[in-house]
């Protein structure tokens, strides 16, 4: 009987860790699929050129994400919004959530501005930015720094949340704006996420290292 029991101990053993070894993989694999739906859109954003990137080539950046797109106004001009996270990996208690937002603000139905931002639960944040020079919201406020690249690294005393910004314009070389804007997600399928919102945009941080 003894022996009995611990073949049915085993078993339930065994079985045990293979259903929780598929719930963990059903979490990764959501997260993962995540992750390459929301890559197709940075590496659709790439393409976009401020000042330049009409309504319709949007469009068709929109049809990568036709479910994960939404449509607002920042003051008064059009913005859309495409947001991915890895709500089920988060939910399973396996890593902070994570959420990949990337953003367009259109003016005369052309797009002026492009933004990127992953937010990490734990704390951080990392955003690239890029607008067309001299491009403004009301009352003077301006969408970025008034210099072509500026990097910065602050922290939200409200949130304690710490966020690395690139900020660019127009005007900046092509070349380093597309060194700017290599970011890399692994943070949404990541076990236990990423530690550093540094791990996100590598080329930053080897600016920073310097």
């Amino acid at each position: 009987m003894t022996t009995n029991f611990k073949k049915v101990a085993s078993f339930v053993c065994v079985g045990g860790l293979i259903l929780l070894a598929g719930i963990i993989g059903i979490g990764i694999s959501d997260a993962y699929l995540n992750q390459k739906r929301a890559e197709r859109v940075l590496m659709a954003f790439r393409t976009v050129r401020v000042g330049s990137t009409d309504r319709a080539r949007a469009l068709q950046i929109a049809g990568l994400s036709p479910t994960h797109r939404y449509e607002g106004k920042v003051y008064e001009f059009p913005e859309w919004v495409f947001h991915y996270d890895n709500g089920l990996l988060f939910r399973m208690h396996l890593s902070p959530y994570t959420s990949f937002d990337a953003t367009l603000v259109f003016k005369d139905e052309v797009v002026q501005e492009k933004e990127v931002r992953v937010f990490i639960a734990s704390g951080f944040a990392a955003l690239v930015n890029e607008r067309t020079r001299g491009f403004r919201l009301p009352n003077g406020i301006t969408t970025s720094k008034d210099l072509p690249h500026n990097v910065v690294f602050s922290r939200n005393s409200l949130t304690n949340v710490r966020t690395l910004s690139v900020y660019d314009d127009d005007s900046y070389g092509e070349k380093e704006l597309a060194i700017d804007w290599v970011v890399d997600l692994g943070c949404m399928s990541k076990l236990c996420g990423c530690k550093d919102a540094r791990e996100i945009l590598p080329n930053i941080r080897l600016q920073l290292d310097e």
